[in-house]
């Protein structure tokens, strides 16, 4: 929705008021209210739209961690059951062996990768002399190019 503050709005009142009556080719108060409303009906169905997007996310978050919980379920099952069962216990393994270092399955059954656990890593610096080092040759490239293109060595 647009507040009277926008130009749109203040042209339309304009035209409502000291310029009622007056008409241009294609453009008086009535063409313009049109306009006017046909922006105020896409607005709200852009408004509904986005609600309506914002109630679909929250019920598919809902839904891939109902999934997530059940698969999990399932998972725990199926590995008891295939105990007993050397071709299944081997696709289990394998499922488990996809986990990562913090034992949870690398990509979790909602599709989110686990948090990584820990300390971030340290960003490592160039040292002092190092960066001299480098500085100083592109000194001396720098230093040596005037010379070659005028000829002098």
């Amino acid at each position: 929705m647009q507040t009277a503050a926008n130009p749109p709005d203040l042209l339309l009142e304009l035209f409502e008021t000291e310029l009622q009556g007056v008409r241009f080719p294609e453009v008086d108060a009535t063409s313009l209210a049109a306009h006017h409303e046909a922006v105020e009906l896409a607005a709200r169905a852009v408004e509904e739209a986005e609600q309506f997007l914002a109630r679909a996310a929250s019920d598919l978050a809902e839904k891939k961690q109902a999934l997530a919980q059940h698969g999990k379920r399932a998972l725990a099952y199926v590995k008891v059951y295939a105990e007993e069962r050397p071709a299944l216990r081997e696709r289990v393994e394998a499922l488990y062996a996809s986990r990562g270092k913090t034992g949870s399955l690398a990509l979790e059954l909602d599709g989110t990768e686990p948090r990584r656990r820990g300390r971030p890593r340290k960003v490592v610096e160039p040292r002092p002399s190092e960066t001299r080092f480098s500085e100083g040759l592109l000194a001396a490239s720098a230093d040596a190019l005037p010379l070659a293109a005028n000829g002098q060595s």
